[in-house]
């Protein structure tokens, strides 16, 4: 992955690809001249050196190997953030104040134990490390620079250990990343089911350690749900809790460690639920004529037992958006377009100042598809939507994983954007988008400039629904950081004090952690606290996540 940004090193957000995007962003910020900000020589960074000692760093080469044990300038700059706007702003500029000392990539659980020993007996801490694209600041260090900070780097940990077919479940290192995790289970024509974001440059391991939910969660379930059995090692040895469908055995040991980021130890192995690759998926889209219109359809199509893989709903703002993203069309798809916008405005009446975007995804046996795309359009259609068929669902597929690279584009403008994303009850989702959407609209007047704030409902569940916003405005005079977390407490304050969750898939690491009292209680916190205290006296994993 970059150092600096989002990724694959070679692969980046092609405008000349997607010509409308950077005339969107200028028209909905108001910006009428750019002065790019380009990241930083990596030459130029004043990089603060290890403060391991010889004799410790000889000790750590003989559990893992020299091979396997890395203080470079280049690695400790690689794992010392995360993927956050924060996260890539300081590393554009080359702030780097705290890096961990050295990086280590053990291949087996005796060498972890080993270094968790060393650990107890030297002044040092550790953090599990996946694929690094965290946006919360779990895997920063924010403890005392005097401790040595080793990165505890999971890629080797990337086998496929164990496969059931009868029971359906399967156990992989922690370290594997998405699409090996799919290609070794593709190999058996099964699969996981879950697809974040962040799926091409994401690991198991950091999947459960954040409560991770995929796009087709609707389907499959959050991580959660699918984790059957884990392996930890904690600062008091491994823990193995067994791979067993359902038990009555009390307090359910795994989810005290599903979204524990780390503090209070590292995952090395997960037994999972996996499922036949289906015979057919088919993503089909409606245009509604506003946001609540959508929600009410969604509704009614689960009441009616419409079980898709994903309903995914964008508001106006995230319908443009997307529209933006799309690449030059040819002359039979520009003369449908207008067809289509001529249709939405004059016969259906469609204010394109409202207009939503729904895609729905159906997978199964073609019988089953067939029947659940005719329940839908019969659904939808007495919504007033219109069915724009599978057309935008190609552009979905090709693109769904290319949008984190947009943020690194915007910035190279100096903008500055992020996302908060929280889940609430039905009863709750419009006023919440409302409350969200008015408070954040407010404080372009305190700013001083325009502000973008779009949302589409990203998860559905019997209960209610995950909102998730995508929001953005231009820096002015350096005022970079004070403008993020202006616009990301805003909307933090408004979930919490709205019946909305801190977070629903992004974890809390320490972009979250000052709400989270307000969620759990002060009891929730010191309950937690405890529980750090019996598995980590020492406080080896990752301080200061969390609470």
């Amino acid at each position: 992955m970059k150092w600096w940004g989002w990724g694959d090193e070679n692969q980046s957000f092609d405008s000349e690809r997607r010509p409308y995007f950077l005339q969107y962003i200028k028209e909905t910020l108001s910006i009428s001249n750019f002065e790019e900000v380009k990241p930083v020589e990596f030459s130029s960074i004043e990089i603060p050196a290890s403060i391991i000692h010889d004799e410790l760093l000889s000790k750590i080469e003989s559990i893992f190997s020299k091979q396997r044990v890395e203080i470079c300038d280049h690695s400790r700059i690689l794992h010392a953030y995360g993927k956050s706007y924060r996260d890539l702003f300081r590393a554009r500029k080359g702030e780097f104040k705290t890096l961990p000392d050295v990086i280590v990539y053990p291949k087996k659980s005796h060498e972890i134990l080993a270094l968790v020993d060393l650990a107890k007996s030297e002044n040092i801490e550790i953090i599990p490390f996946g694929g690094g694209s965290n946006i919360v600041g779990s895997v920063e260090f924010l403890g005392l620079r005097e401790r040595v900070k080793i990165t505890v780097d999971m890629k080797l940990f990337n086998q496929l250990i164990d496969i059931d077919k009868t029971s359906m479940q399967a156990t992989f290192g922690a370290g594997i990343l998405g699409p090996e995790l799919e290609k070794r289970l593709d190999f058996y024509s099964m699969t996981l089911g879950h697809f974040p974001d962040s799926f091409q440059f994401s690991t198991l391991g950091g999947w459960v350690a954040t409560r991770s939910a995929g796009m087709q969660s609707d389907r499959y379930g959050k991580i959660e749900d699918m984790v059957i059995g884990l392996k930890i090692i904690t600062s008091n040895g491994e823990l193995t809790i067994r791979n067993l469908p359902r038990s009555s055995n009390g307090i359910d040991l795994k989810h005290l460690f599903i979204g524990s980021e780390g503090i209070f130890g590292i995952i090395t192995e997960i037994t999972v639920k996996i499922h036949p690759k289906p015979m057919e998926k088919k993503i089909i889209g409606f245009f509604f004529p506003e946001f609540s219109a959508g929600i009410e359809a969604i509704l009614s199509a689960r009441r009616q037992g419409l079980t898709p893989s994903f309903y995914r709903l964008s508001d106006n703002e995230k319908t443009k958006m997307s529209m933006a993203f799309k690449e030059i069309p040819g002359p039979f798809q520009t003369l449908k377009s207008q067809a289509v916008k001529k249709y939405l405005s004059q016969i259906k009446r469609f204010n394109s100042d409202e207009l939503c975007l729904l895609l729905v995804c159906f997978e199964g046996d073609k019988k089953s598809v067939k029947e659940q795309v005719i329940l839908a359009k019969n659904i939808f259609s007495s919504f007033n939507a219109f069915d724009v068929g599978e057309g935008a669902s190609k552009s979905f597929e090709q693109t769904k994983y290319d949008f984190p690279y947009v943020r690194d584009y915007v910035m190279n403008y100096d903008c500055v954007a992020d996302v908060s994303e929280t889940v609430c009850s039905w009863s709750q989702v419009q006023s919440l988008y409302n409350k969200v959407v008015e408070e954040v609209k407010n404080l372009e007047s305190l700013w001083e400039r325009k502000i973008l704030i779009s949302c589409h409902i990203s998860h559905t569940y019997h209960s209610g629904a995950s909102l998730y916003f995508t929001w953005g405005a231009q820096a002015k005079k350096g005022d970079n950081l004070e403008l993020y977390e202006s616009l990301k407490s805003k909307t933090e304050e408004i979930f919490v004090s709205h019946g909305g969750s801190v977070s629903h898939h992004h974890g809390v690491g320490y972009e979250h952690k000052k709400w989270l009292e307000e969620e759990i209680g002060s009891q929730g916190i010191q309950i937690l606290k405890n529980f750090k205290s019996s598995v980590d006296l020492r406080a080896i994993f990752n301080s200061g996540k969390i609470f």
